[in-house]
């Protein structure tokens, strides 16, 4: 059981470190409760904690994600896998949350509001790490599990993380080999369109991201998600528009034949490694041909 009295790391810290530990400490304190339709919900016994817990994280920047994340990591073995999801699911969507206005409260986080949490990842993946938190949280993102309390998060979100420049692939080596054996891992932040107003089934920056994840995972996964761009990024959004006053909304519709010969072309391309751009092109040439 966790004593602050025990704990070196709040008696030789700083101010900031201080009050970062007490309330992340306080921020995990939390119990299940049943609800009527069968599901169950995590009740946190201080609710603000773990807002007040981000928001030093921030105001702290690099040294605040790290510190962050090595108090996250310190404790993470001490909790239910159900609950560390809850946890990181929630910061990862904090700064979404907060910055968003009244009139958007039901719209998805965008990409770009989720990437700055790729540091919190970066700092708390290992390949040594038992359990591998960070693999079994996008599972995780990936379930619809009232019993456990999960629900199915956005793409924009799990692709938003997963492909943040501030992760280092090159520790994400074990993450991978997992993923590639994994049902239950998110194929869909393979094959997803981005949104409508970028005109394309991938931006510039998917393109990138992907070529630097295929570089450095290990050929299993490749092959497996090479697969999916291959067989299932198909489509492109659009948006559709209205002239009775409704509001337009996005749709899919199929992606052209050269759209997709680009961005397989694009992948390639930006991979560096000659055997690995090999091999991503000959398992993307049955589609190109």
């Amino acid at each position: 059981m966790y004593d602050l009295k025990y704990d070196t790391l709040y008696r030789d810290g700083t101010d900031d470190e201080r009050r970062m530990i007490i309330l992340f400490n306080q921020a995990i304190v939390c119990l299940w409760k049943d609800q009527p339709d069968g599901a169950r919900r995590l009740a946190f016994d201080d609710r603000f904690a773990l807002y007040n817990f981000f928001r030093e994280m921030c105001r702290r920047d690099d040294a605040g994600y790290l510190f962050g994340a090595l108090l996250f990591s310190r404790r993470a073995n001490e909790l239910d896998r159900a609950v560390r999801s809850h946890v990181l699911t929630r910061l990862s969507r904090m700064h979404f949350e907060l910055s968003r206005g009244s009139e958007e409260f039901d719209r998805p986080p965008r990409e770009s509001e989720v990437s700055n949490f790729g540091q919190f990842v970066n700092a708390i993946v290992s390949d040594l790490s038992d359990p591998p938190v960070v693999f079994e949280w996008f599972e995780d993102l990936n379930t619809e599990d009232p019993e456990r309390g999960l629900k199915l998060q956005p793409t924009s979100l799990i692709r938003g993380i997963l492909f943040s420049n501030r992760i280092d692939p090159r520790r994400m080596q074990r993450f991978w080999q997992l993923a590639a054996a994994s049902p239950r891992f998110p194929d869909r932040v393979f094959c997803d369109p981005c949104p409508p107003f970028e005109g394309a089934i991938f931006t510039s920056y998917h393109l990138r991201a992907i070529a630097r994840i295929f570089a450095s995972a290990p050929a299993a996964a490749v092959e497996r998600f090479a697969a999916v761009i291959r067989d299932r990024a198909v489509e492109r959004s659009e948006l559709e528009t209205f002239t009775d006053g409704r509001r337009p909304r996005v749709i899919r519709v199929p992606a052209h034949q050269r759209d997709r010969d680009m961005s397989f072309a694009s992948i390639v391309g930006y991979i560096d490694d000659n055997d690995r751009k090999q091999l991503v092109a000959r398992i993307f040439r049955p589609a190109a041909a």
